[in-house]
């Protein structure tokens, strides 16, 4: 294999190119450079990508097969070569062009390989990205082969729902997921698979409406549990706890009781299943129960249900209903009382919407992302202020005041859903969530 070294390198400086032109070419060099290379302190590097497209989710009948596994084209993806300090050393826009240089020559030592295809992006529909990390170490005279696998690095959620969940709810549902800085909003029509660039959180929140007509949220992170976190290809299929509240048949002759109108007992209960798609095998996660507004439940920290955090007002119990026009006169007042009898800690607040403009201006005032009222930057509080939003300030009563909002969704003339999830936590732990809704139509 020295051998071997040996005469390649012999074949280039027979070619007239001196050490300092081989060091221009290793490593990319001005000619101001006065740095040279020692033609013996050279190595090679073959390297070979193996490129795998994550199993395909299995339907509820079949489990995953081998066919079900498909490679992806390695010369699609691009290679940088970096070395201990973290400096890029080579760069190839795809393998093709690094397979056409063949064997690639650096100088003895530690260097990190890596390989990528598609955009890493905070969070985006269709849009995978594989790649592959590699560390080789580069011996003088000899030739290090090295193989790369490449995989999905960003998080692939895959939603699906029982025909359960399908009667109970309304096909207007509306769901939003966002790993803290980029938000996603999807409907029963979407197609589209999301993708999330990896964080320490993934939020789900559902909009529903029972058919009965009853509007309920649900939301919850769904990296409570560190297995789903440490897994890219999630598959979420939503259920509902059947009904058990069952009547005696009250025997023949007897008339049927008129229904009921919506109330408290015809909440339902989500059911989250998450299984984590494997190339082998499918890891089944204990189910989570989702109750309405509740966000999974309060956290009460054992100080009796006396003392969490309550948040009433305008817009909770039910979504507040306005036309463009009355909205646009800008005198509907929309606020919510926060009360934390234990102190406020945080104030946790998300704004999504079903308007996509409206979403787009959210996000060039940089509150597209969840955000503490009780840990605000100047300039984010400075916003805040400049929108009418006031600061926490007490430690056991606060508004929350949107009332500017209303008459800046109405230059929208679409209309849409508008959500404002609230979570507050106190100094003991306990925490409660709810989400206040706006829905403007024409």
């Amino acid at each position: 294999m020295k051998h071997t070294i040996y005469i390649l390198l012999l074949g280039w400086f027979s070619m007239g190119i001196t050490s300092c032109e081989l060091q221009k070419d290793l490593l990319g060099k001005t000619d101001n450079s006065e740095e040279t290379i020692d033609p013996d302190s050279l190595g090679g590097l073959s390297l070979l990508l193996n490129p795998e497209k994550e199993a395909e989710v299995p339907s509820k009948t079949e489990g995953v097969s081998g066919s079900d596994i498909v490679v992806l084209d390695m010369n699609q993806f691009s290679v940088q070569i970096l070395d201990e300090d973290g400096e890029v050393i080579k760069y190839y826009t795809t393998y093709k062009e690094l397979e056409q240089e063949g064997t690639i020559f650096l100088p003895q030592g530690t260097y990190y390989i890596q390989a990528s295809l598609g955009d890493l992006v905070e969070a985006g529909f269709d849009m995978p990205y594989y790649e592959g990390i590699n560390t080789c170490i580069i011996t003088a005279k000899e030739v290090a082969s090295v193989l790369t696998n490449c995989v999905l690095a960003n998080k692939k959620i895959t939603l699906s729902y029982t025909d359960e969940f399908l009667e109970k709810f309304k096909s207007d549902y509306k769901i939003i997921m966002t790993n803290g800085t980029g938000v996603l909003t999807m409907g029963h029509d979407e197609t589209r698979i999301p993708y999330f660039k990896s964080s320490d959180r993934l939020d789900f929140i559902i909009h529903t409406t029972t058919v009965e007509g009853l509007d309920l949220t649900y939301s919850m992170n769904l990296f409570e549990d560190d297995e789903v976190a440490s897994h890219n290809n999630i598959l979420i299929d939503l259920d509902v706890v059947p009904d058990t509240d069952t009547k005696p048949d009250p025997g023949p002759g007897t008339e049927e009781p008129e229904p009921e109108e919506p109330g408290e007992g015809e909440r339902p209960t989500l059911v989250v299943n998450i299984s984590l798609i494997n190339r082998e095998y499918v890891i089944e996660i204990p189910s989570n129960f989702v109750n309405p507004d509740e966000g999974g439940g309060n956290n009460n920290g054992g100080s009796g249900s006396e003392n969490v955090p309550t948040i009433t007002g305008v817009g909770i119990s039910s979504p507040l209903q306005l036309t463009i026009e009355e909205a646009s006169k800008g005198n509907t007042q929309v606020e919510v009382t926060i009360k934390t009898p234990l102190g406020l800690k945080a104030l946790e607040v998300l704004i999504t919407s079903t308007n996509s403009e409206f979403m787009d201006v959210i996000k060039e005032m940089g509150l597209e992302t969840t955000f503490d009222m009780m840990n605000l930057s100047p300039e984010l509080a400075e916003t805040l202020i400049s929108l009418g939003l006031t600061i926490p300030s007490d430690p056991y009563s606060n508004p929350f005041n949107i009332s500017s909002f209303i008459p800046m969704m109405a230059v929208f003339s679409e209309g849409g859903s508008y959500y404002f999830r609230l979570m507050a936590r106190d100094q003991e732990g306990n925490s409660t969530i709810e989400t206040l809704t706006i829905i403007l139509t024409k």
